[in-house]
């Protein structure tokens, strides 16, 4: 054991949370100076991270250290006016739903009053008795929580049983209309749409699509209207909270094109219901994302992820099941999954020094 600890040249962690299939992980990379400890004996290797996570590593001065560079990184983040304001909306929908406090990063009270102890009983008791704390976040049917449960037990047979979930639906409860101002040069525009479809749903991947063509590429329609043909933006996207099912179109614009900028985004999910467009488009727009998922299934850990996600959630979440999607969609269903999309507002950052 020594000579392991000896040839420890450097220890990270990561932190991942998977959007799109409610999973969280965390991952401990060790770094060896001796190449030959790429490969050691399972039992032998255990032994060893959980010896080195059950050591008191951490003092009050470095807490503290930690505390201040992590408090200066969030802080550099929301310098980003997009970043600000995404968090100023989320800090917005917890007043009505506290879940979305989840996404809210600036709590430096909260940072503030993390204690040693707390930590080190947190990393004490990663790897006691094996232990496993499985919390699952979404809407889960009862043969997925049957899958996960099994799976539980077959990793930590054990352990006792807990597994928490976190079932409500999400639901906004009213329409926004928010402003901030700043002294920035460009102002910032997030608008809300609602929509019914959910990870475990036969029409996420169709949600996602749609997304896609409304706009995520250069083909797309925001894209299209919004920036190329009236100039009012440098870039615009609609994208997933996948979590709690809206969809959400974000721009940076000059204040003085904002009322334009919302009645052509609001046009464009129109256009949509009414196929108010030509098809080729769609099509080419499908022919890009075909195309972008065939190369992410060229990447081991891209279908590595998706097997093990498949196996955790119980459905098939593999790019094979996208593709198939993607193959049957066409614009009669386009028009029934943007049917569903129901207007939940905006939220706007206006920048006071826009000449």
């Amino acid at each position: 054991m020594q000579e392991y600890r000896d040839n420890l040249f450097d220890v990270g962690t990561i932190l991942k949370v998977d959007g799109r299939d409610n999973l969280l992980s965390l991952s401990i990379t060790f770094k060896f100076l001796d190449t030959r400890y790429t490969s050691l004996d399972s039992g032998e290797y255990f032994a060893f991270i959980k010896e080195y996570l059950e050591r008191s590593l951490l003092t009050e001065k470095l807490l503290k250290e930690v505390k201040e560079n992590l408090i200066f990184q969030i802080k550099r983040t929301l310098e980003n006016p997009d970043r600000l304001l995404y968090n100023s909306m989320m800090s917005e929908l917890s007043l009505s739903d506290p879940y979305f406090k989840r996404h809210i990063v600036d709590d430096f009270e909260m940072i503030e009053s993390i204690t040693l102890k707390e930590i080190q009983d947190a990393y004490s008791g990663l790897l006691k008795n094996n232990r496993v704390d499985l919390f699952v976040d979404g809407r889960l049917n009862d043969e997925s929580r049957k899958q996960i449960e099994e799976l539980y037990r077959a990793l930590c047979p054990e352990n006792d049983t807990r597994i928490d979930y976190e079932s409500e639906k999400r639901e906004l409860k009213q329409i926004y209309d928010r402003q901030w101002e700043l002294p920035i040069r460009q102002s910032q525009l997030i608008m809300l749409y609602q929509t019914p479809f959910s990870k475990d749903s036969e029409d996420y991947f169709y949600w996602l699509i749609t997304d896609l063509f409304l706009g995520k590429v250069p083909c797309s329609l925001l894209f299209e209207e919004v920036r190329e043909k009236n100039s009012l933006c440098y870039s615009i996207y609609a994208n997933e909270m996948k979590d709690e099912n809206i969809t959400y179109i974000s721009t940076a614009l000059d204040d003085s094109d904002k009322d334009k900028a919302i009645e052509l985004i609001k046009k464009q999910v129109e256009r949509i219901r009414q196929l108010d467009f030509d098809p080729k488009d769609f099509e080419s727009a499908k022919k890009l994302l075909r195309a972008n998922l065939l190369a992410e299934s060229d990447y081991v850990r891209s279908y590595i992820d998706n097997r093990y996600f498949s196996l955790i959630s119980n459905r098939d979440l593999s790019i094979d099941r996208y593709l198939s999607c993607l193959d049957k969609m066409d614009l009669k269903k386009l028009q029934e999954i943007v049917s569903q999309y129901e207007y939940k507002g905006l939220f706007y950052l206006k920048g006071s020094s826009n000449e």
